[in-house]
């Protein structure tokens, strides 16, 4: 199967993705599963030399244009989700149009086909005369040369003959002298891809013009000049965004300085063919790319600026993924700069996303990176292109110089040779533990040079392909080991869904190594094979955390006690934590494992590894623990239920751990009734996907507190006695909140992310407040349910709730028990109404707001600054703007924790202002496409910073940069 044939079946605009021929997902992917017929299409302009040489000169027995003609009737055959049009150039100067650009439905591919079929040769080679043409038609500008209703044909004489111009039919292209623009939507792709034999002739006629136009001077031919002006301008200013055209040039029997620097000029690709298989090839691989052109994004990491505790470092780590009908999907991993500029009109801070050249990134109106952005470690340009430049630009050349290890139960040094993924080690690495038994030796040998990064189906397999796997879920981790403030010593670490985690020189995006479980190498073969009738894999799709001690305090690792520990899991890769020593990034090692569900162990109540571990201490009798706390994980079993009830409980996931940092030995662990738990709880029915919210109230640096949710949408608290004399003293808990109801489809609510906690005060007495949003990560597509965001206030702050024995007792709260703030009356109603509502507020346990579009739903954690929430929603409504069509829309709200009121005046159509906010007013429409990340805050140049994703915003300055809360006086 050609390349075009496997991704014709993909169409992917630039601000959007859908994967066709495929059923959707039980998981947050099925977002990108859609209706074709919404997708913004790539426009393609085919522009085809039928010159004097093209019948002149033979190629495998026939005349050039015989083969051309041949090669662009098979793509069309195969072409099912673009936009495609036809000119050709020969005669005297400038082009012909032979068909408008069109979708490409049946009548438009034969109609192509007569035209194509009616390609004659003769004339001469005027390519940027042609490629103006085609500018002037891209951007509906005026007609150029010739009326487009012009062709030519060979007219035989005496003395020889000679080409005529003919009228002929071409409805579409223009409307009397102006041309008709094919370009209708702001985030739509277009695309030029140019043929030709043969260098210019005949092409110098109009450079003045072409000069005055693109407000440049050619050096030589003009045809590079004009492609770097299609690519770097806006062609339609009356549509939202740039609109630029992309030019792709295929040199065939001819090589030319010319034509490769007009597709590097034009963000477009220079093939080569030679024969009619190369260039059907070369046209293949041309639309591979025009139906590539994408991308979208998690959260982007930051490191605490150690050098400077009040501030951030201002890189930020975007990690990058793009969807594709094949069971691997395309990643990367790219660096920007977080920057604070001053609006001149109104002397406020704003802040921007920076690329290496110190440009703005990103276009407001999308969320993305801006086609001609250029990352840190990039050669050039790369935009929206999730595969170009980023880490995997920064791959060794050679892949045998690449550092990938595995762990086969031997030496925990990851870099001794039994653990290589290298054919050296291929008598370990075997056929049936890479997968299929069954291949053959060269199989075996390709499979393992694949897995390292070979190009194996490349012209020289001992090259690297430069290609890294998605991180769906794995936000960038960032650890800094020294340096200075201008230089710091930066390490990242993430994970991805071909199994590997990475770490990565925050400095040159070059990667020390790249390591894989042994429980993903079986999936390798069927990575490698790309079957469209394979589902997704998952490998190290959970968030990575770390543990970093300085031993004195100094901001460098060097040696003796410090030291740099990483943690990972897999979600829905597995059941399983892996632990790293990356005190060394050049010399990993092993710590230690978990494997989940193994029956009889520590951890057999252990689901799919979806909680990120939390870092803190504890102290049994007069042992002081480095701990790590998590949830119990998912049960995969929450996919398909519909309603909660007792017959849809769980039966793994329903646990919280807490485990040694430096072994991985359990400490202490809640569950279920008779489960043998230290800690067993009646209501623990469902699983914990969620990472737990640890507090140290007292800042001592020891846990005193634990909050999460769970599938059932209950939210436990457990609360630690340090230093209790043996396990099973350790913690007391229980249930403190069940918003959902059994046998209700509409309140089966769940809680997938953890909850926010903050301190706050209410008439002059102190309370812990908690936030949390409910929503079915499984299935961001249900509108069924209805979610909620909660605030709950907890009086008992410092130590657990007690009854009047002085006994720890966790009672439930239900919504009954919180305060409906959704209408806002507390802030815009009438003086009663706000009365009544402040009352009504003061004697519940705190608030919650209805999330009342269908589909609405939180899937993050929230951040709270200065008694303010930012929390992100999802609503999975078709768009009105089919640049948009089913990634449905993205909302950030910023209200109040108090009561929910609205804080800013984002809403503006209704003329209110500053003092006179409204429920409309709680919430803006994000840019960004997809799943909205959390929000998380930052801290540059002085200046406090919210960004969602790749969209950043001040905020009002507040003090430090830890999340802290009031501690016991």
């Amino acid at each position: 199967m050609s390349i075009f044939s496997k991704v014709a079946r993909i169409s992917l605009s630039t601000a959007f993705f859908t994967m066709l021929g495929s059923a959707a997902m039980a998981d947050d992917t099925e977002i990108f599963f859609t209706d074709v017929d919404a997708v913004v299409k790539p426009n393609v302009m085919l522009i085809l030399d039928t010159s004097g040489s093209m019948t002149s000169n033979k190629v495998d027995g026939q005349t050039r244009l015989e083969v051309m003609k041949a090669a662009t009737k098979s793509l069309l055959d195969t072409v099912t989700d673009a936009n495609v049009g036809l000119m050709y150039f020969g005669g005297n100067e400038g082009a012909y149009f032979k068909a408008p650009i069109k979708p490409m439905d049946d009548a438009h591919r034969a109609f192509l086909k007569e035209k194509v079929d009616e390609l004659s040769g003769g004339g001469n080679t005027p390519l940027s005369e042609s490629l103006f043409e085609a500018y002037r038609y891209y951007s509906g500008g005026d007609v150029f040369i010739r009326d487009t209703d012009r062709g030519y044909e060979w007219v035989s004489t005496n003395w020889g003959g000679y080409w005529k111009e003919v009228s002929v039919d071409v409805a579409g292209v223009s409307t009397g002298d102006s041309f008709t623009s094919p370009i209708q939507y702001e985030c739509q792709p277009n695309n030029v891809v140019l043929l030709t034999d043969g260098e210019p002739t005949s092409d110098s006629n109009h450079e003045a013009t072409f000069e005055a136009e693109i407000d440049n001077t050619c050096s030589g031919n003009c045809l590079d000049e004009i492609a770097e002006f299609m690519w770097t301008s806006d062609l339609r200013s009356d549509l939202g965004g740039d609109q630029s055209v992309i030019t792709h040039t295929v040199g065939f029997q001819t090589d030319q300085t010319l034509l490769s620097n007009t597709a590097e000029k034009g963000n477009g690709s220079y093939v080569l063919a030679n024969d009619s298989a190369s260039l059907e090839s070369a046209f293949s691989d041309l639309f591979d790319e025009v139906l590539a052109q994408s991308t979208t994004f998690s959260a982007p990491g930051i490191a605490v600026n150690t050098f400077d505790r009040l501030n951030h470092l201002d890189s930020l780590y975007f990690a990058v993924f793009q969807p594709a009908a094949e069971p691997l999907w395309s990643g990367n991993l790219k660096r920007y700069r977080l920057g604070v500029k001053v609006d001149e009109a109104t002397g406020k801070k704003e802040a921007v996303i920076l690329d290496q050249s110190g440009n703005e990134a990103t276009d407001p109106s999308t969320g993305f990176f801006k086609d001609g952005a250029r990352s840190w470690w990039s050669p050039s340009a790369d935009g929206k292109n999730v595969k170009e430049g980023g880490v995997a630009s920064q791959h060794d050349t050679n892949h045998g110089d690449r550092e990938v290890y595995t762990y086969l139960g031997s030496d925990s040094d990851l870099t001794d040779g039994d653990n290589e993924i290298s054919i050296d080690n291929k008598g370990t690495l075997t056929k049936t533990m890479l997968g299929d038994a069954s291949m053959d030796d060269d199989e075996h040998e390709k499979l393992i040079n694949w897995i390292r990064g070979a190009d194996v189906d490349g012209e020289d397999p001992a090259l690297s392909r430069k290609f890294v796997s998605d991180p769906l879920h794995s936000v960038p981790h960032l650890i800094v080991y020294g340096g200075t403030e201008d230089s710091p010593d930066t390490s990242i670490f993430f994970g991805d869904n071909q199994g590997f985690i990475h770490a990565i020189d925050g400095s040159t995006g070059e990667t020390y190594f790249s390591f894989m479980p042994e429980e993903f190498l079986g999936n390798q073969a069927v990575l490698m094979g790309g079957s469209t009738s394979e589902p997704k894999r998952y490998g190290m799709d959970g968030e990575v955390t770390s543990w970093v001690y300085d031993d004195n305090g100094d901001g460098q690792l060097s040696g003796g006690a410090d030291h740099a520990y990483i943690y990972a899991g897999m979600r829905r890769g597995g059941r399983g934590y892996y632990a790293l020593d990356v005190t060394d990034p050049d010399s990993p090692s092993l710590l230690w494992r978990i494997q989940g569900g193994v029956e009889g162990s520590d951890f057999e109540e252990l689901g799919q590894s979806w909680s990120t571990p939390a870092k803190s201490k504890i102290k049994i009798s007069n042992k002081v623990y480095e701990v790590l706390v998590f949830g119990g994980g998912y049960d995969p079993h929450q996919d398909d239920v519909e309603v909660r009830n007792e017959a849809n409980r769980d039966s793994m996931g329903r646990a919280l751990y807490i485990v040694d940092a430096e072994t991985g030995e359990r400490l202490w662990w809640a569950g279920p009734k008779d489960s043998g738990a230290d800690l067993e709880i009646e209501e623990m029915h469902y699983s914990i996907p969620s990472a737990p919210k640890i507090l140290d109230v007292n800042g001592d640096g020891w846990i005193d507190q634990i909050y999460t949710g769970d599938m059932g949408g209950q939210i436990f608290r457990f609360d630690i006695t340090n230093g209790a004399k043996k396990v099973a003293d350790l913690a007391s808990g229980g249930r403190i909140a069940d918003f959902a109801e059994d046998d209700d489809a509409t309140a089966t609510r769940r809680f997938y992310h953890a909850p926010d906690l903050f301190g706050m005060k209410v008439g002059g007495r102190r309370y812990l407040g908690l936030i949390i949003g409910s929503g079915y990560q499984a299935h961001p597509l249900n509108d069924v349910i209805e979610d909620r965001i909660y605030m709950m206030r907890m009086p008992d702050v410092t130590s657990p709730p007690v009854n009047a024995d002085d006994e720890p007792t966790y009672v439930t709260i239900t919504e009954a028990d919180l305060y409906d703030t959704t209408s806002n009356e507390i802030q815009q109603g009438t003086d009663s109404q706000k009365m009544a509502a402040a009352e009504a507020l003061s004697t519940s346990d705190g608030w919650f707001i209805r999330l009342e579009r269908d589909g609405e739903k939180v899937l993050s954690t929230s951040q709270t600054i200065n008694n303010e929430v930012f929390i992100t929603t999802y609503e999975p409504t078709p768009s009105t703007n089919p640049c948009t069509p089913a990634a449905g829309t993205s909302r950030l709200y910023h209200i109040s924790a108090a009561d929910g009121r609205a804080i800013k005046n984002y809403y503006t159509t209704d003329g209110s202002d500053e003092d006179n906010l409204t429920q409309e007013d709680r919430e803006k429409e994000l840019s960004t496409i997809g799943l909205p990340p959390d929000a998380q805050r930052m801290r540059v140049d002085d200046t406090d910073i919210v960004c969602v994703g790749a969209e950043c915003m001040t905020v009002d300055t507040i003090t430090g940069v830890v999340e802290t809360y009031w501690y016991e006086e």
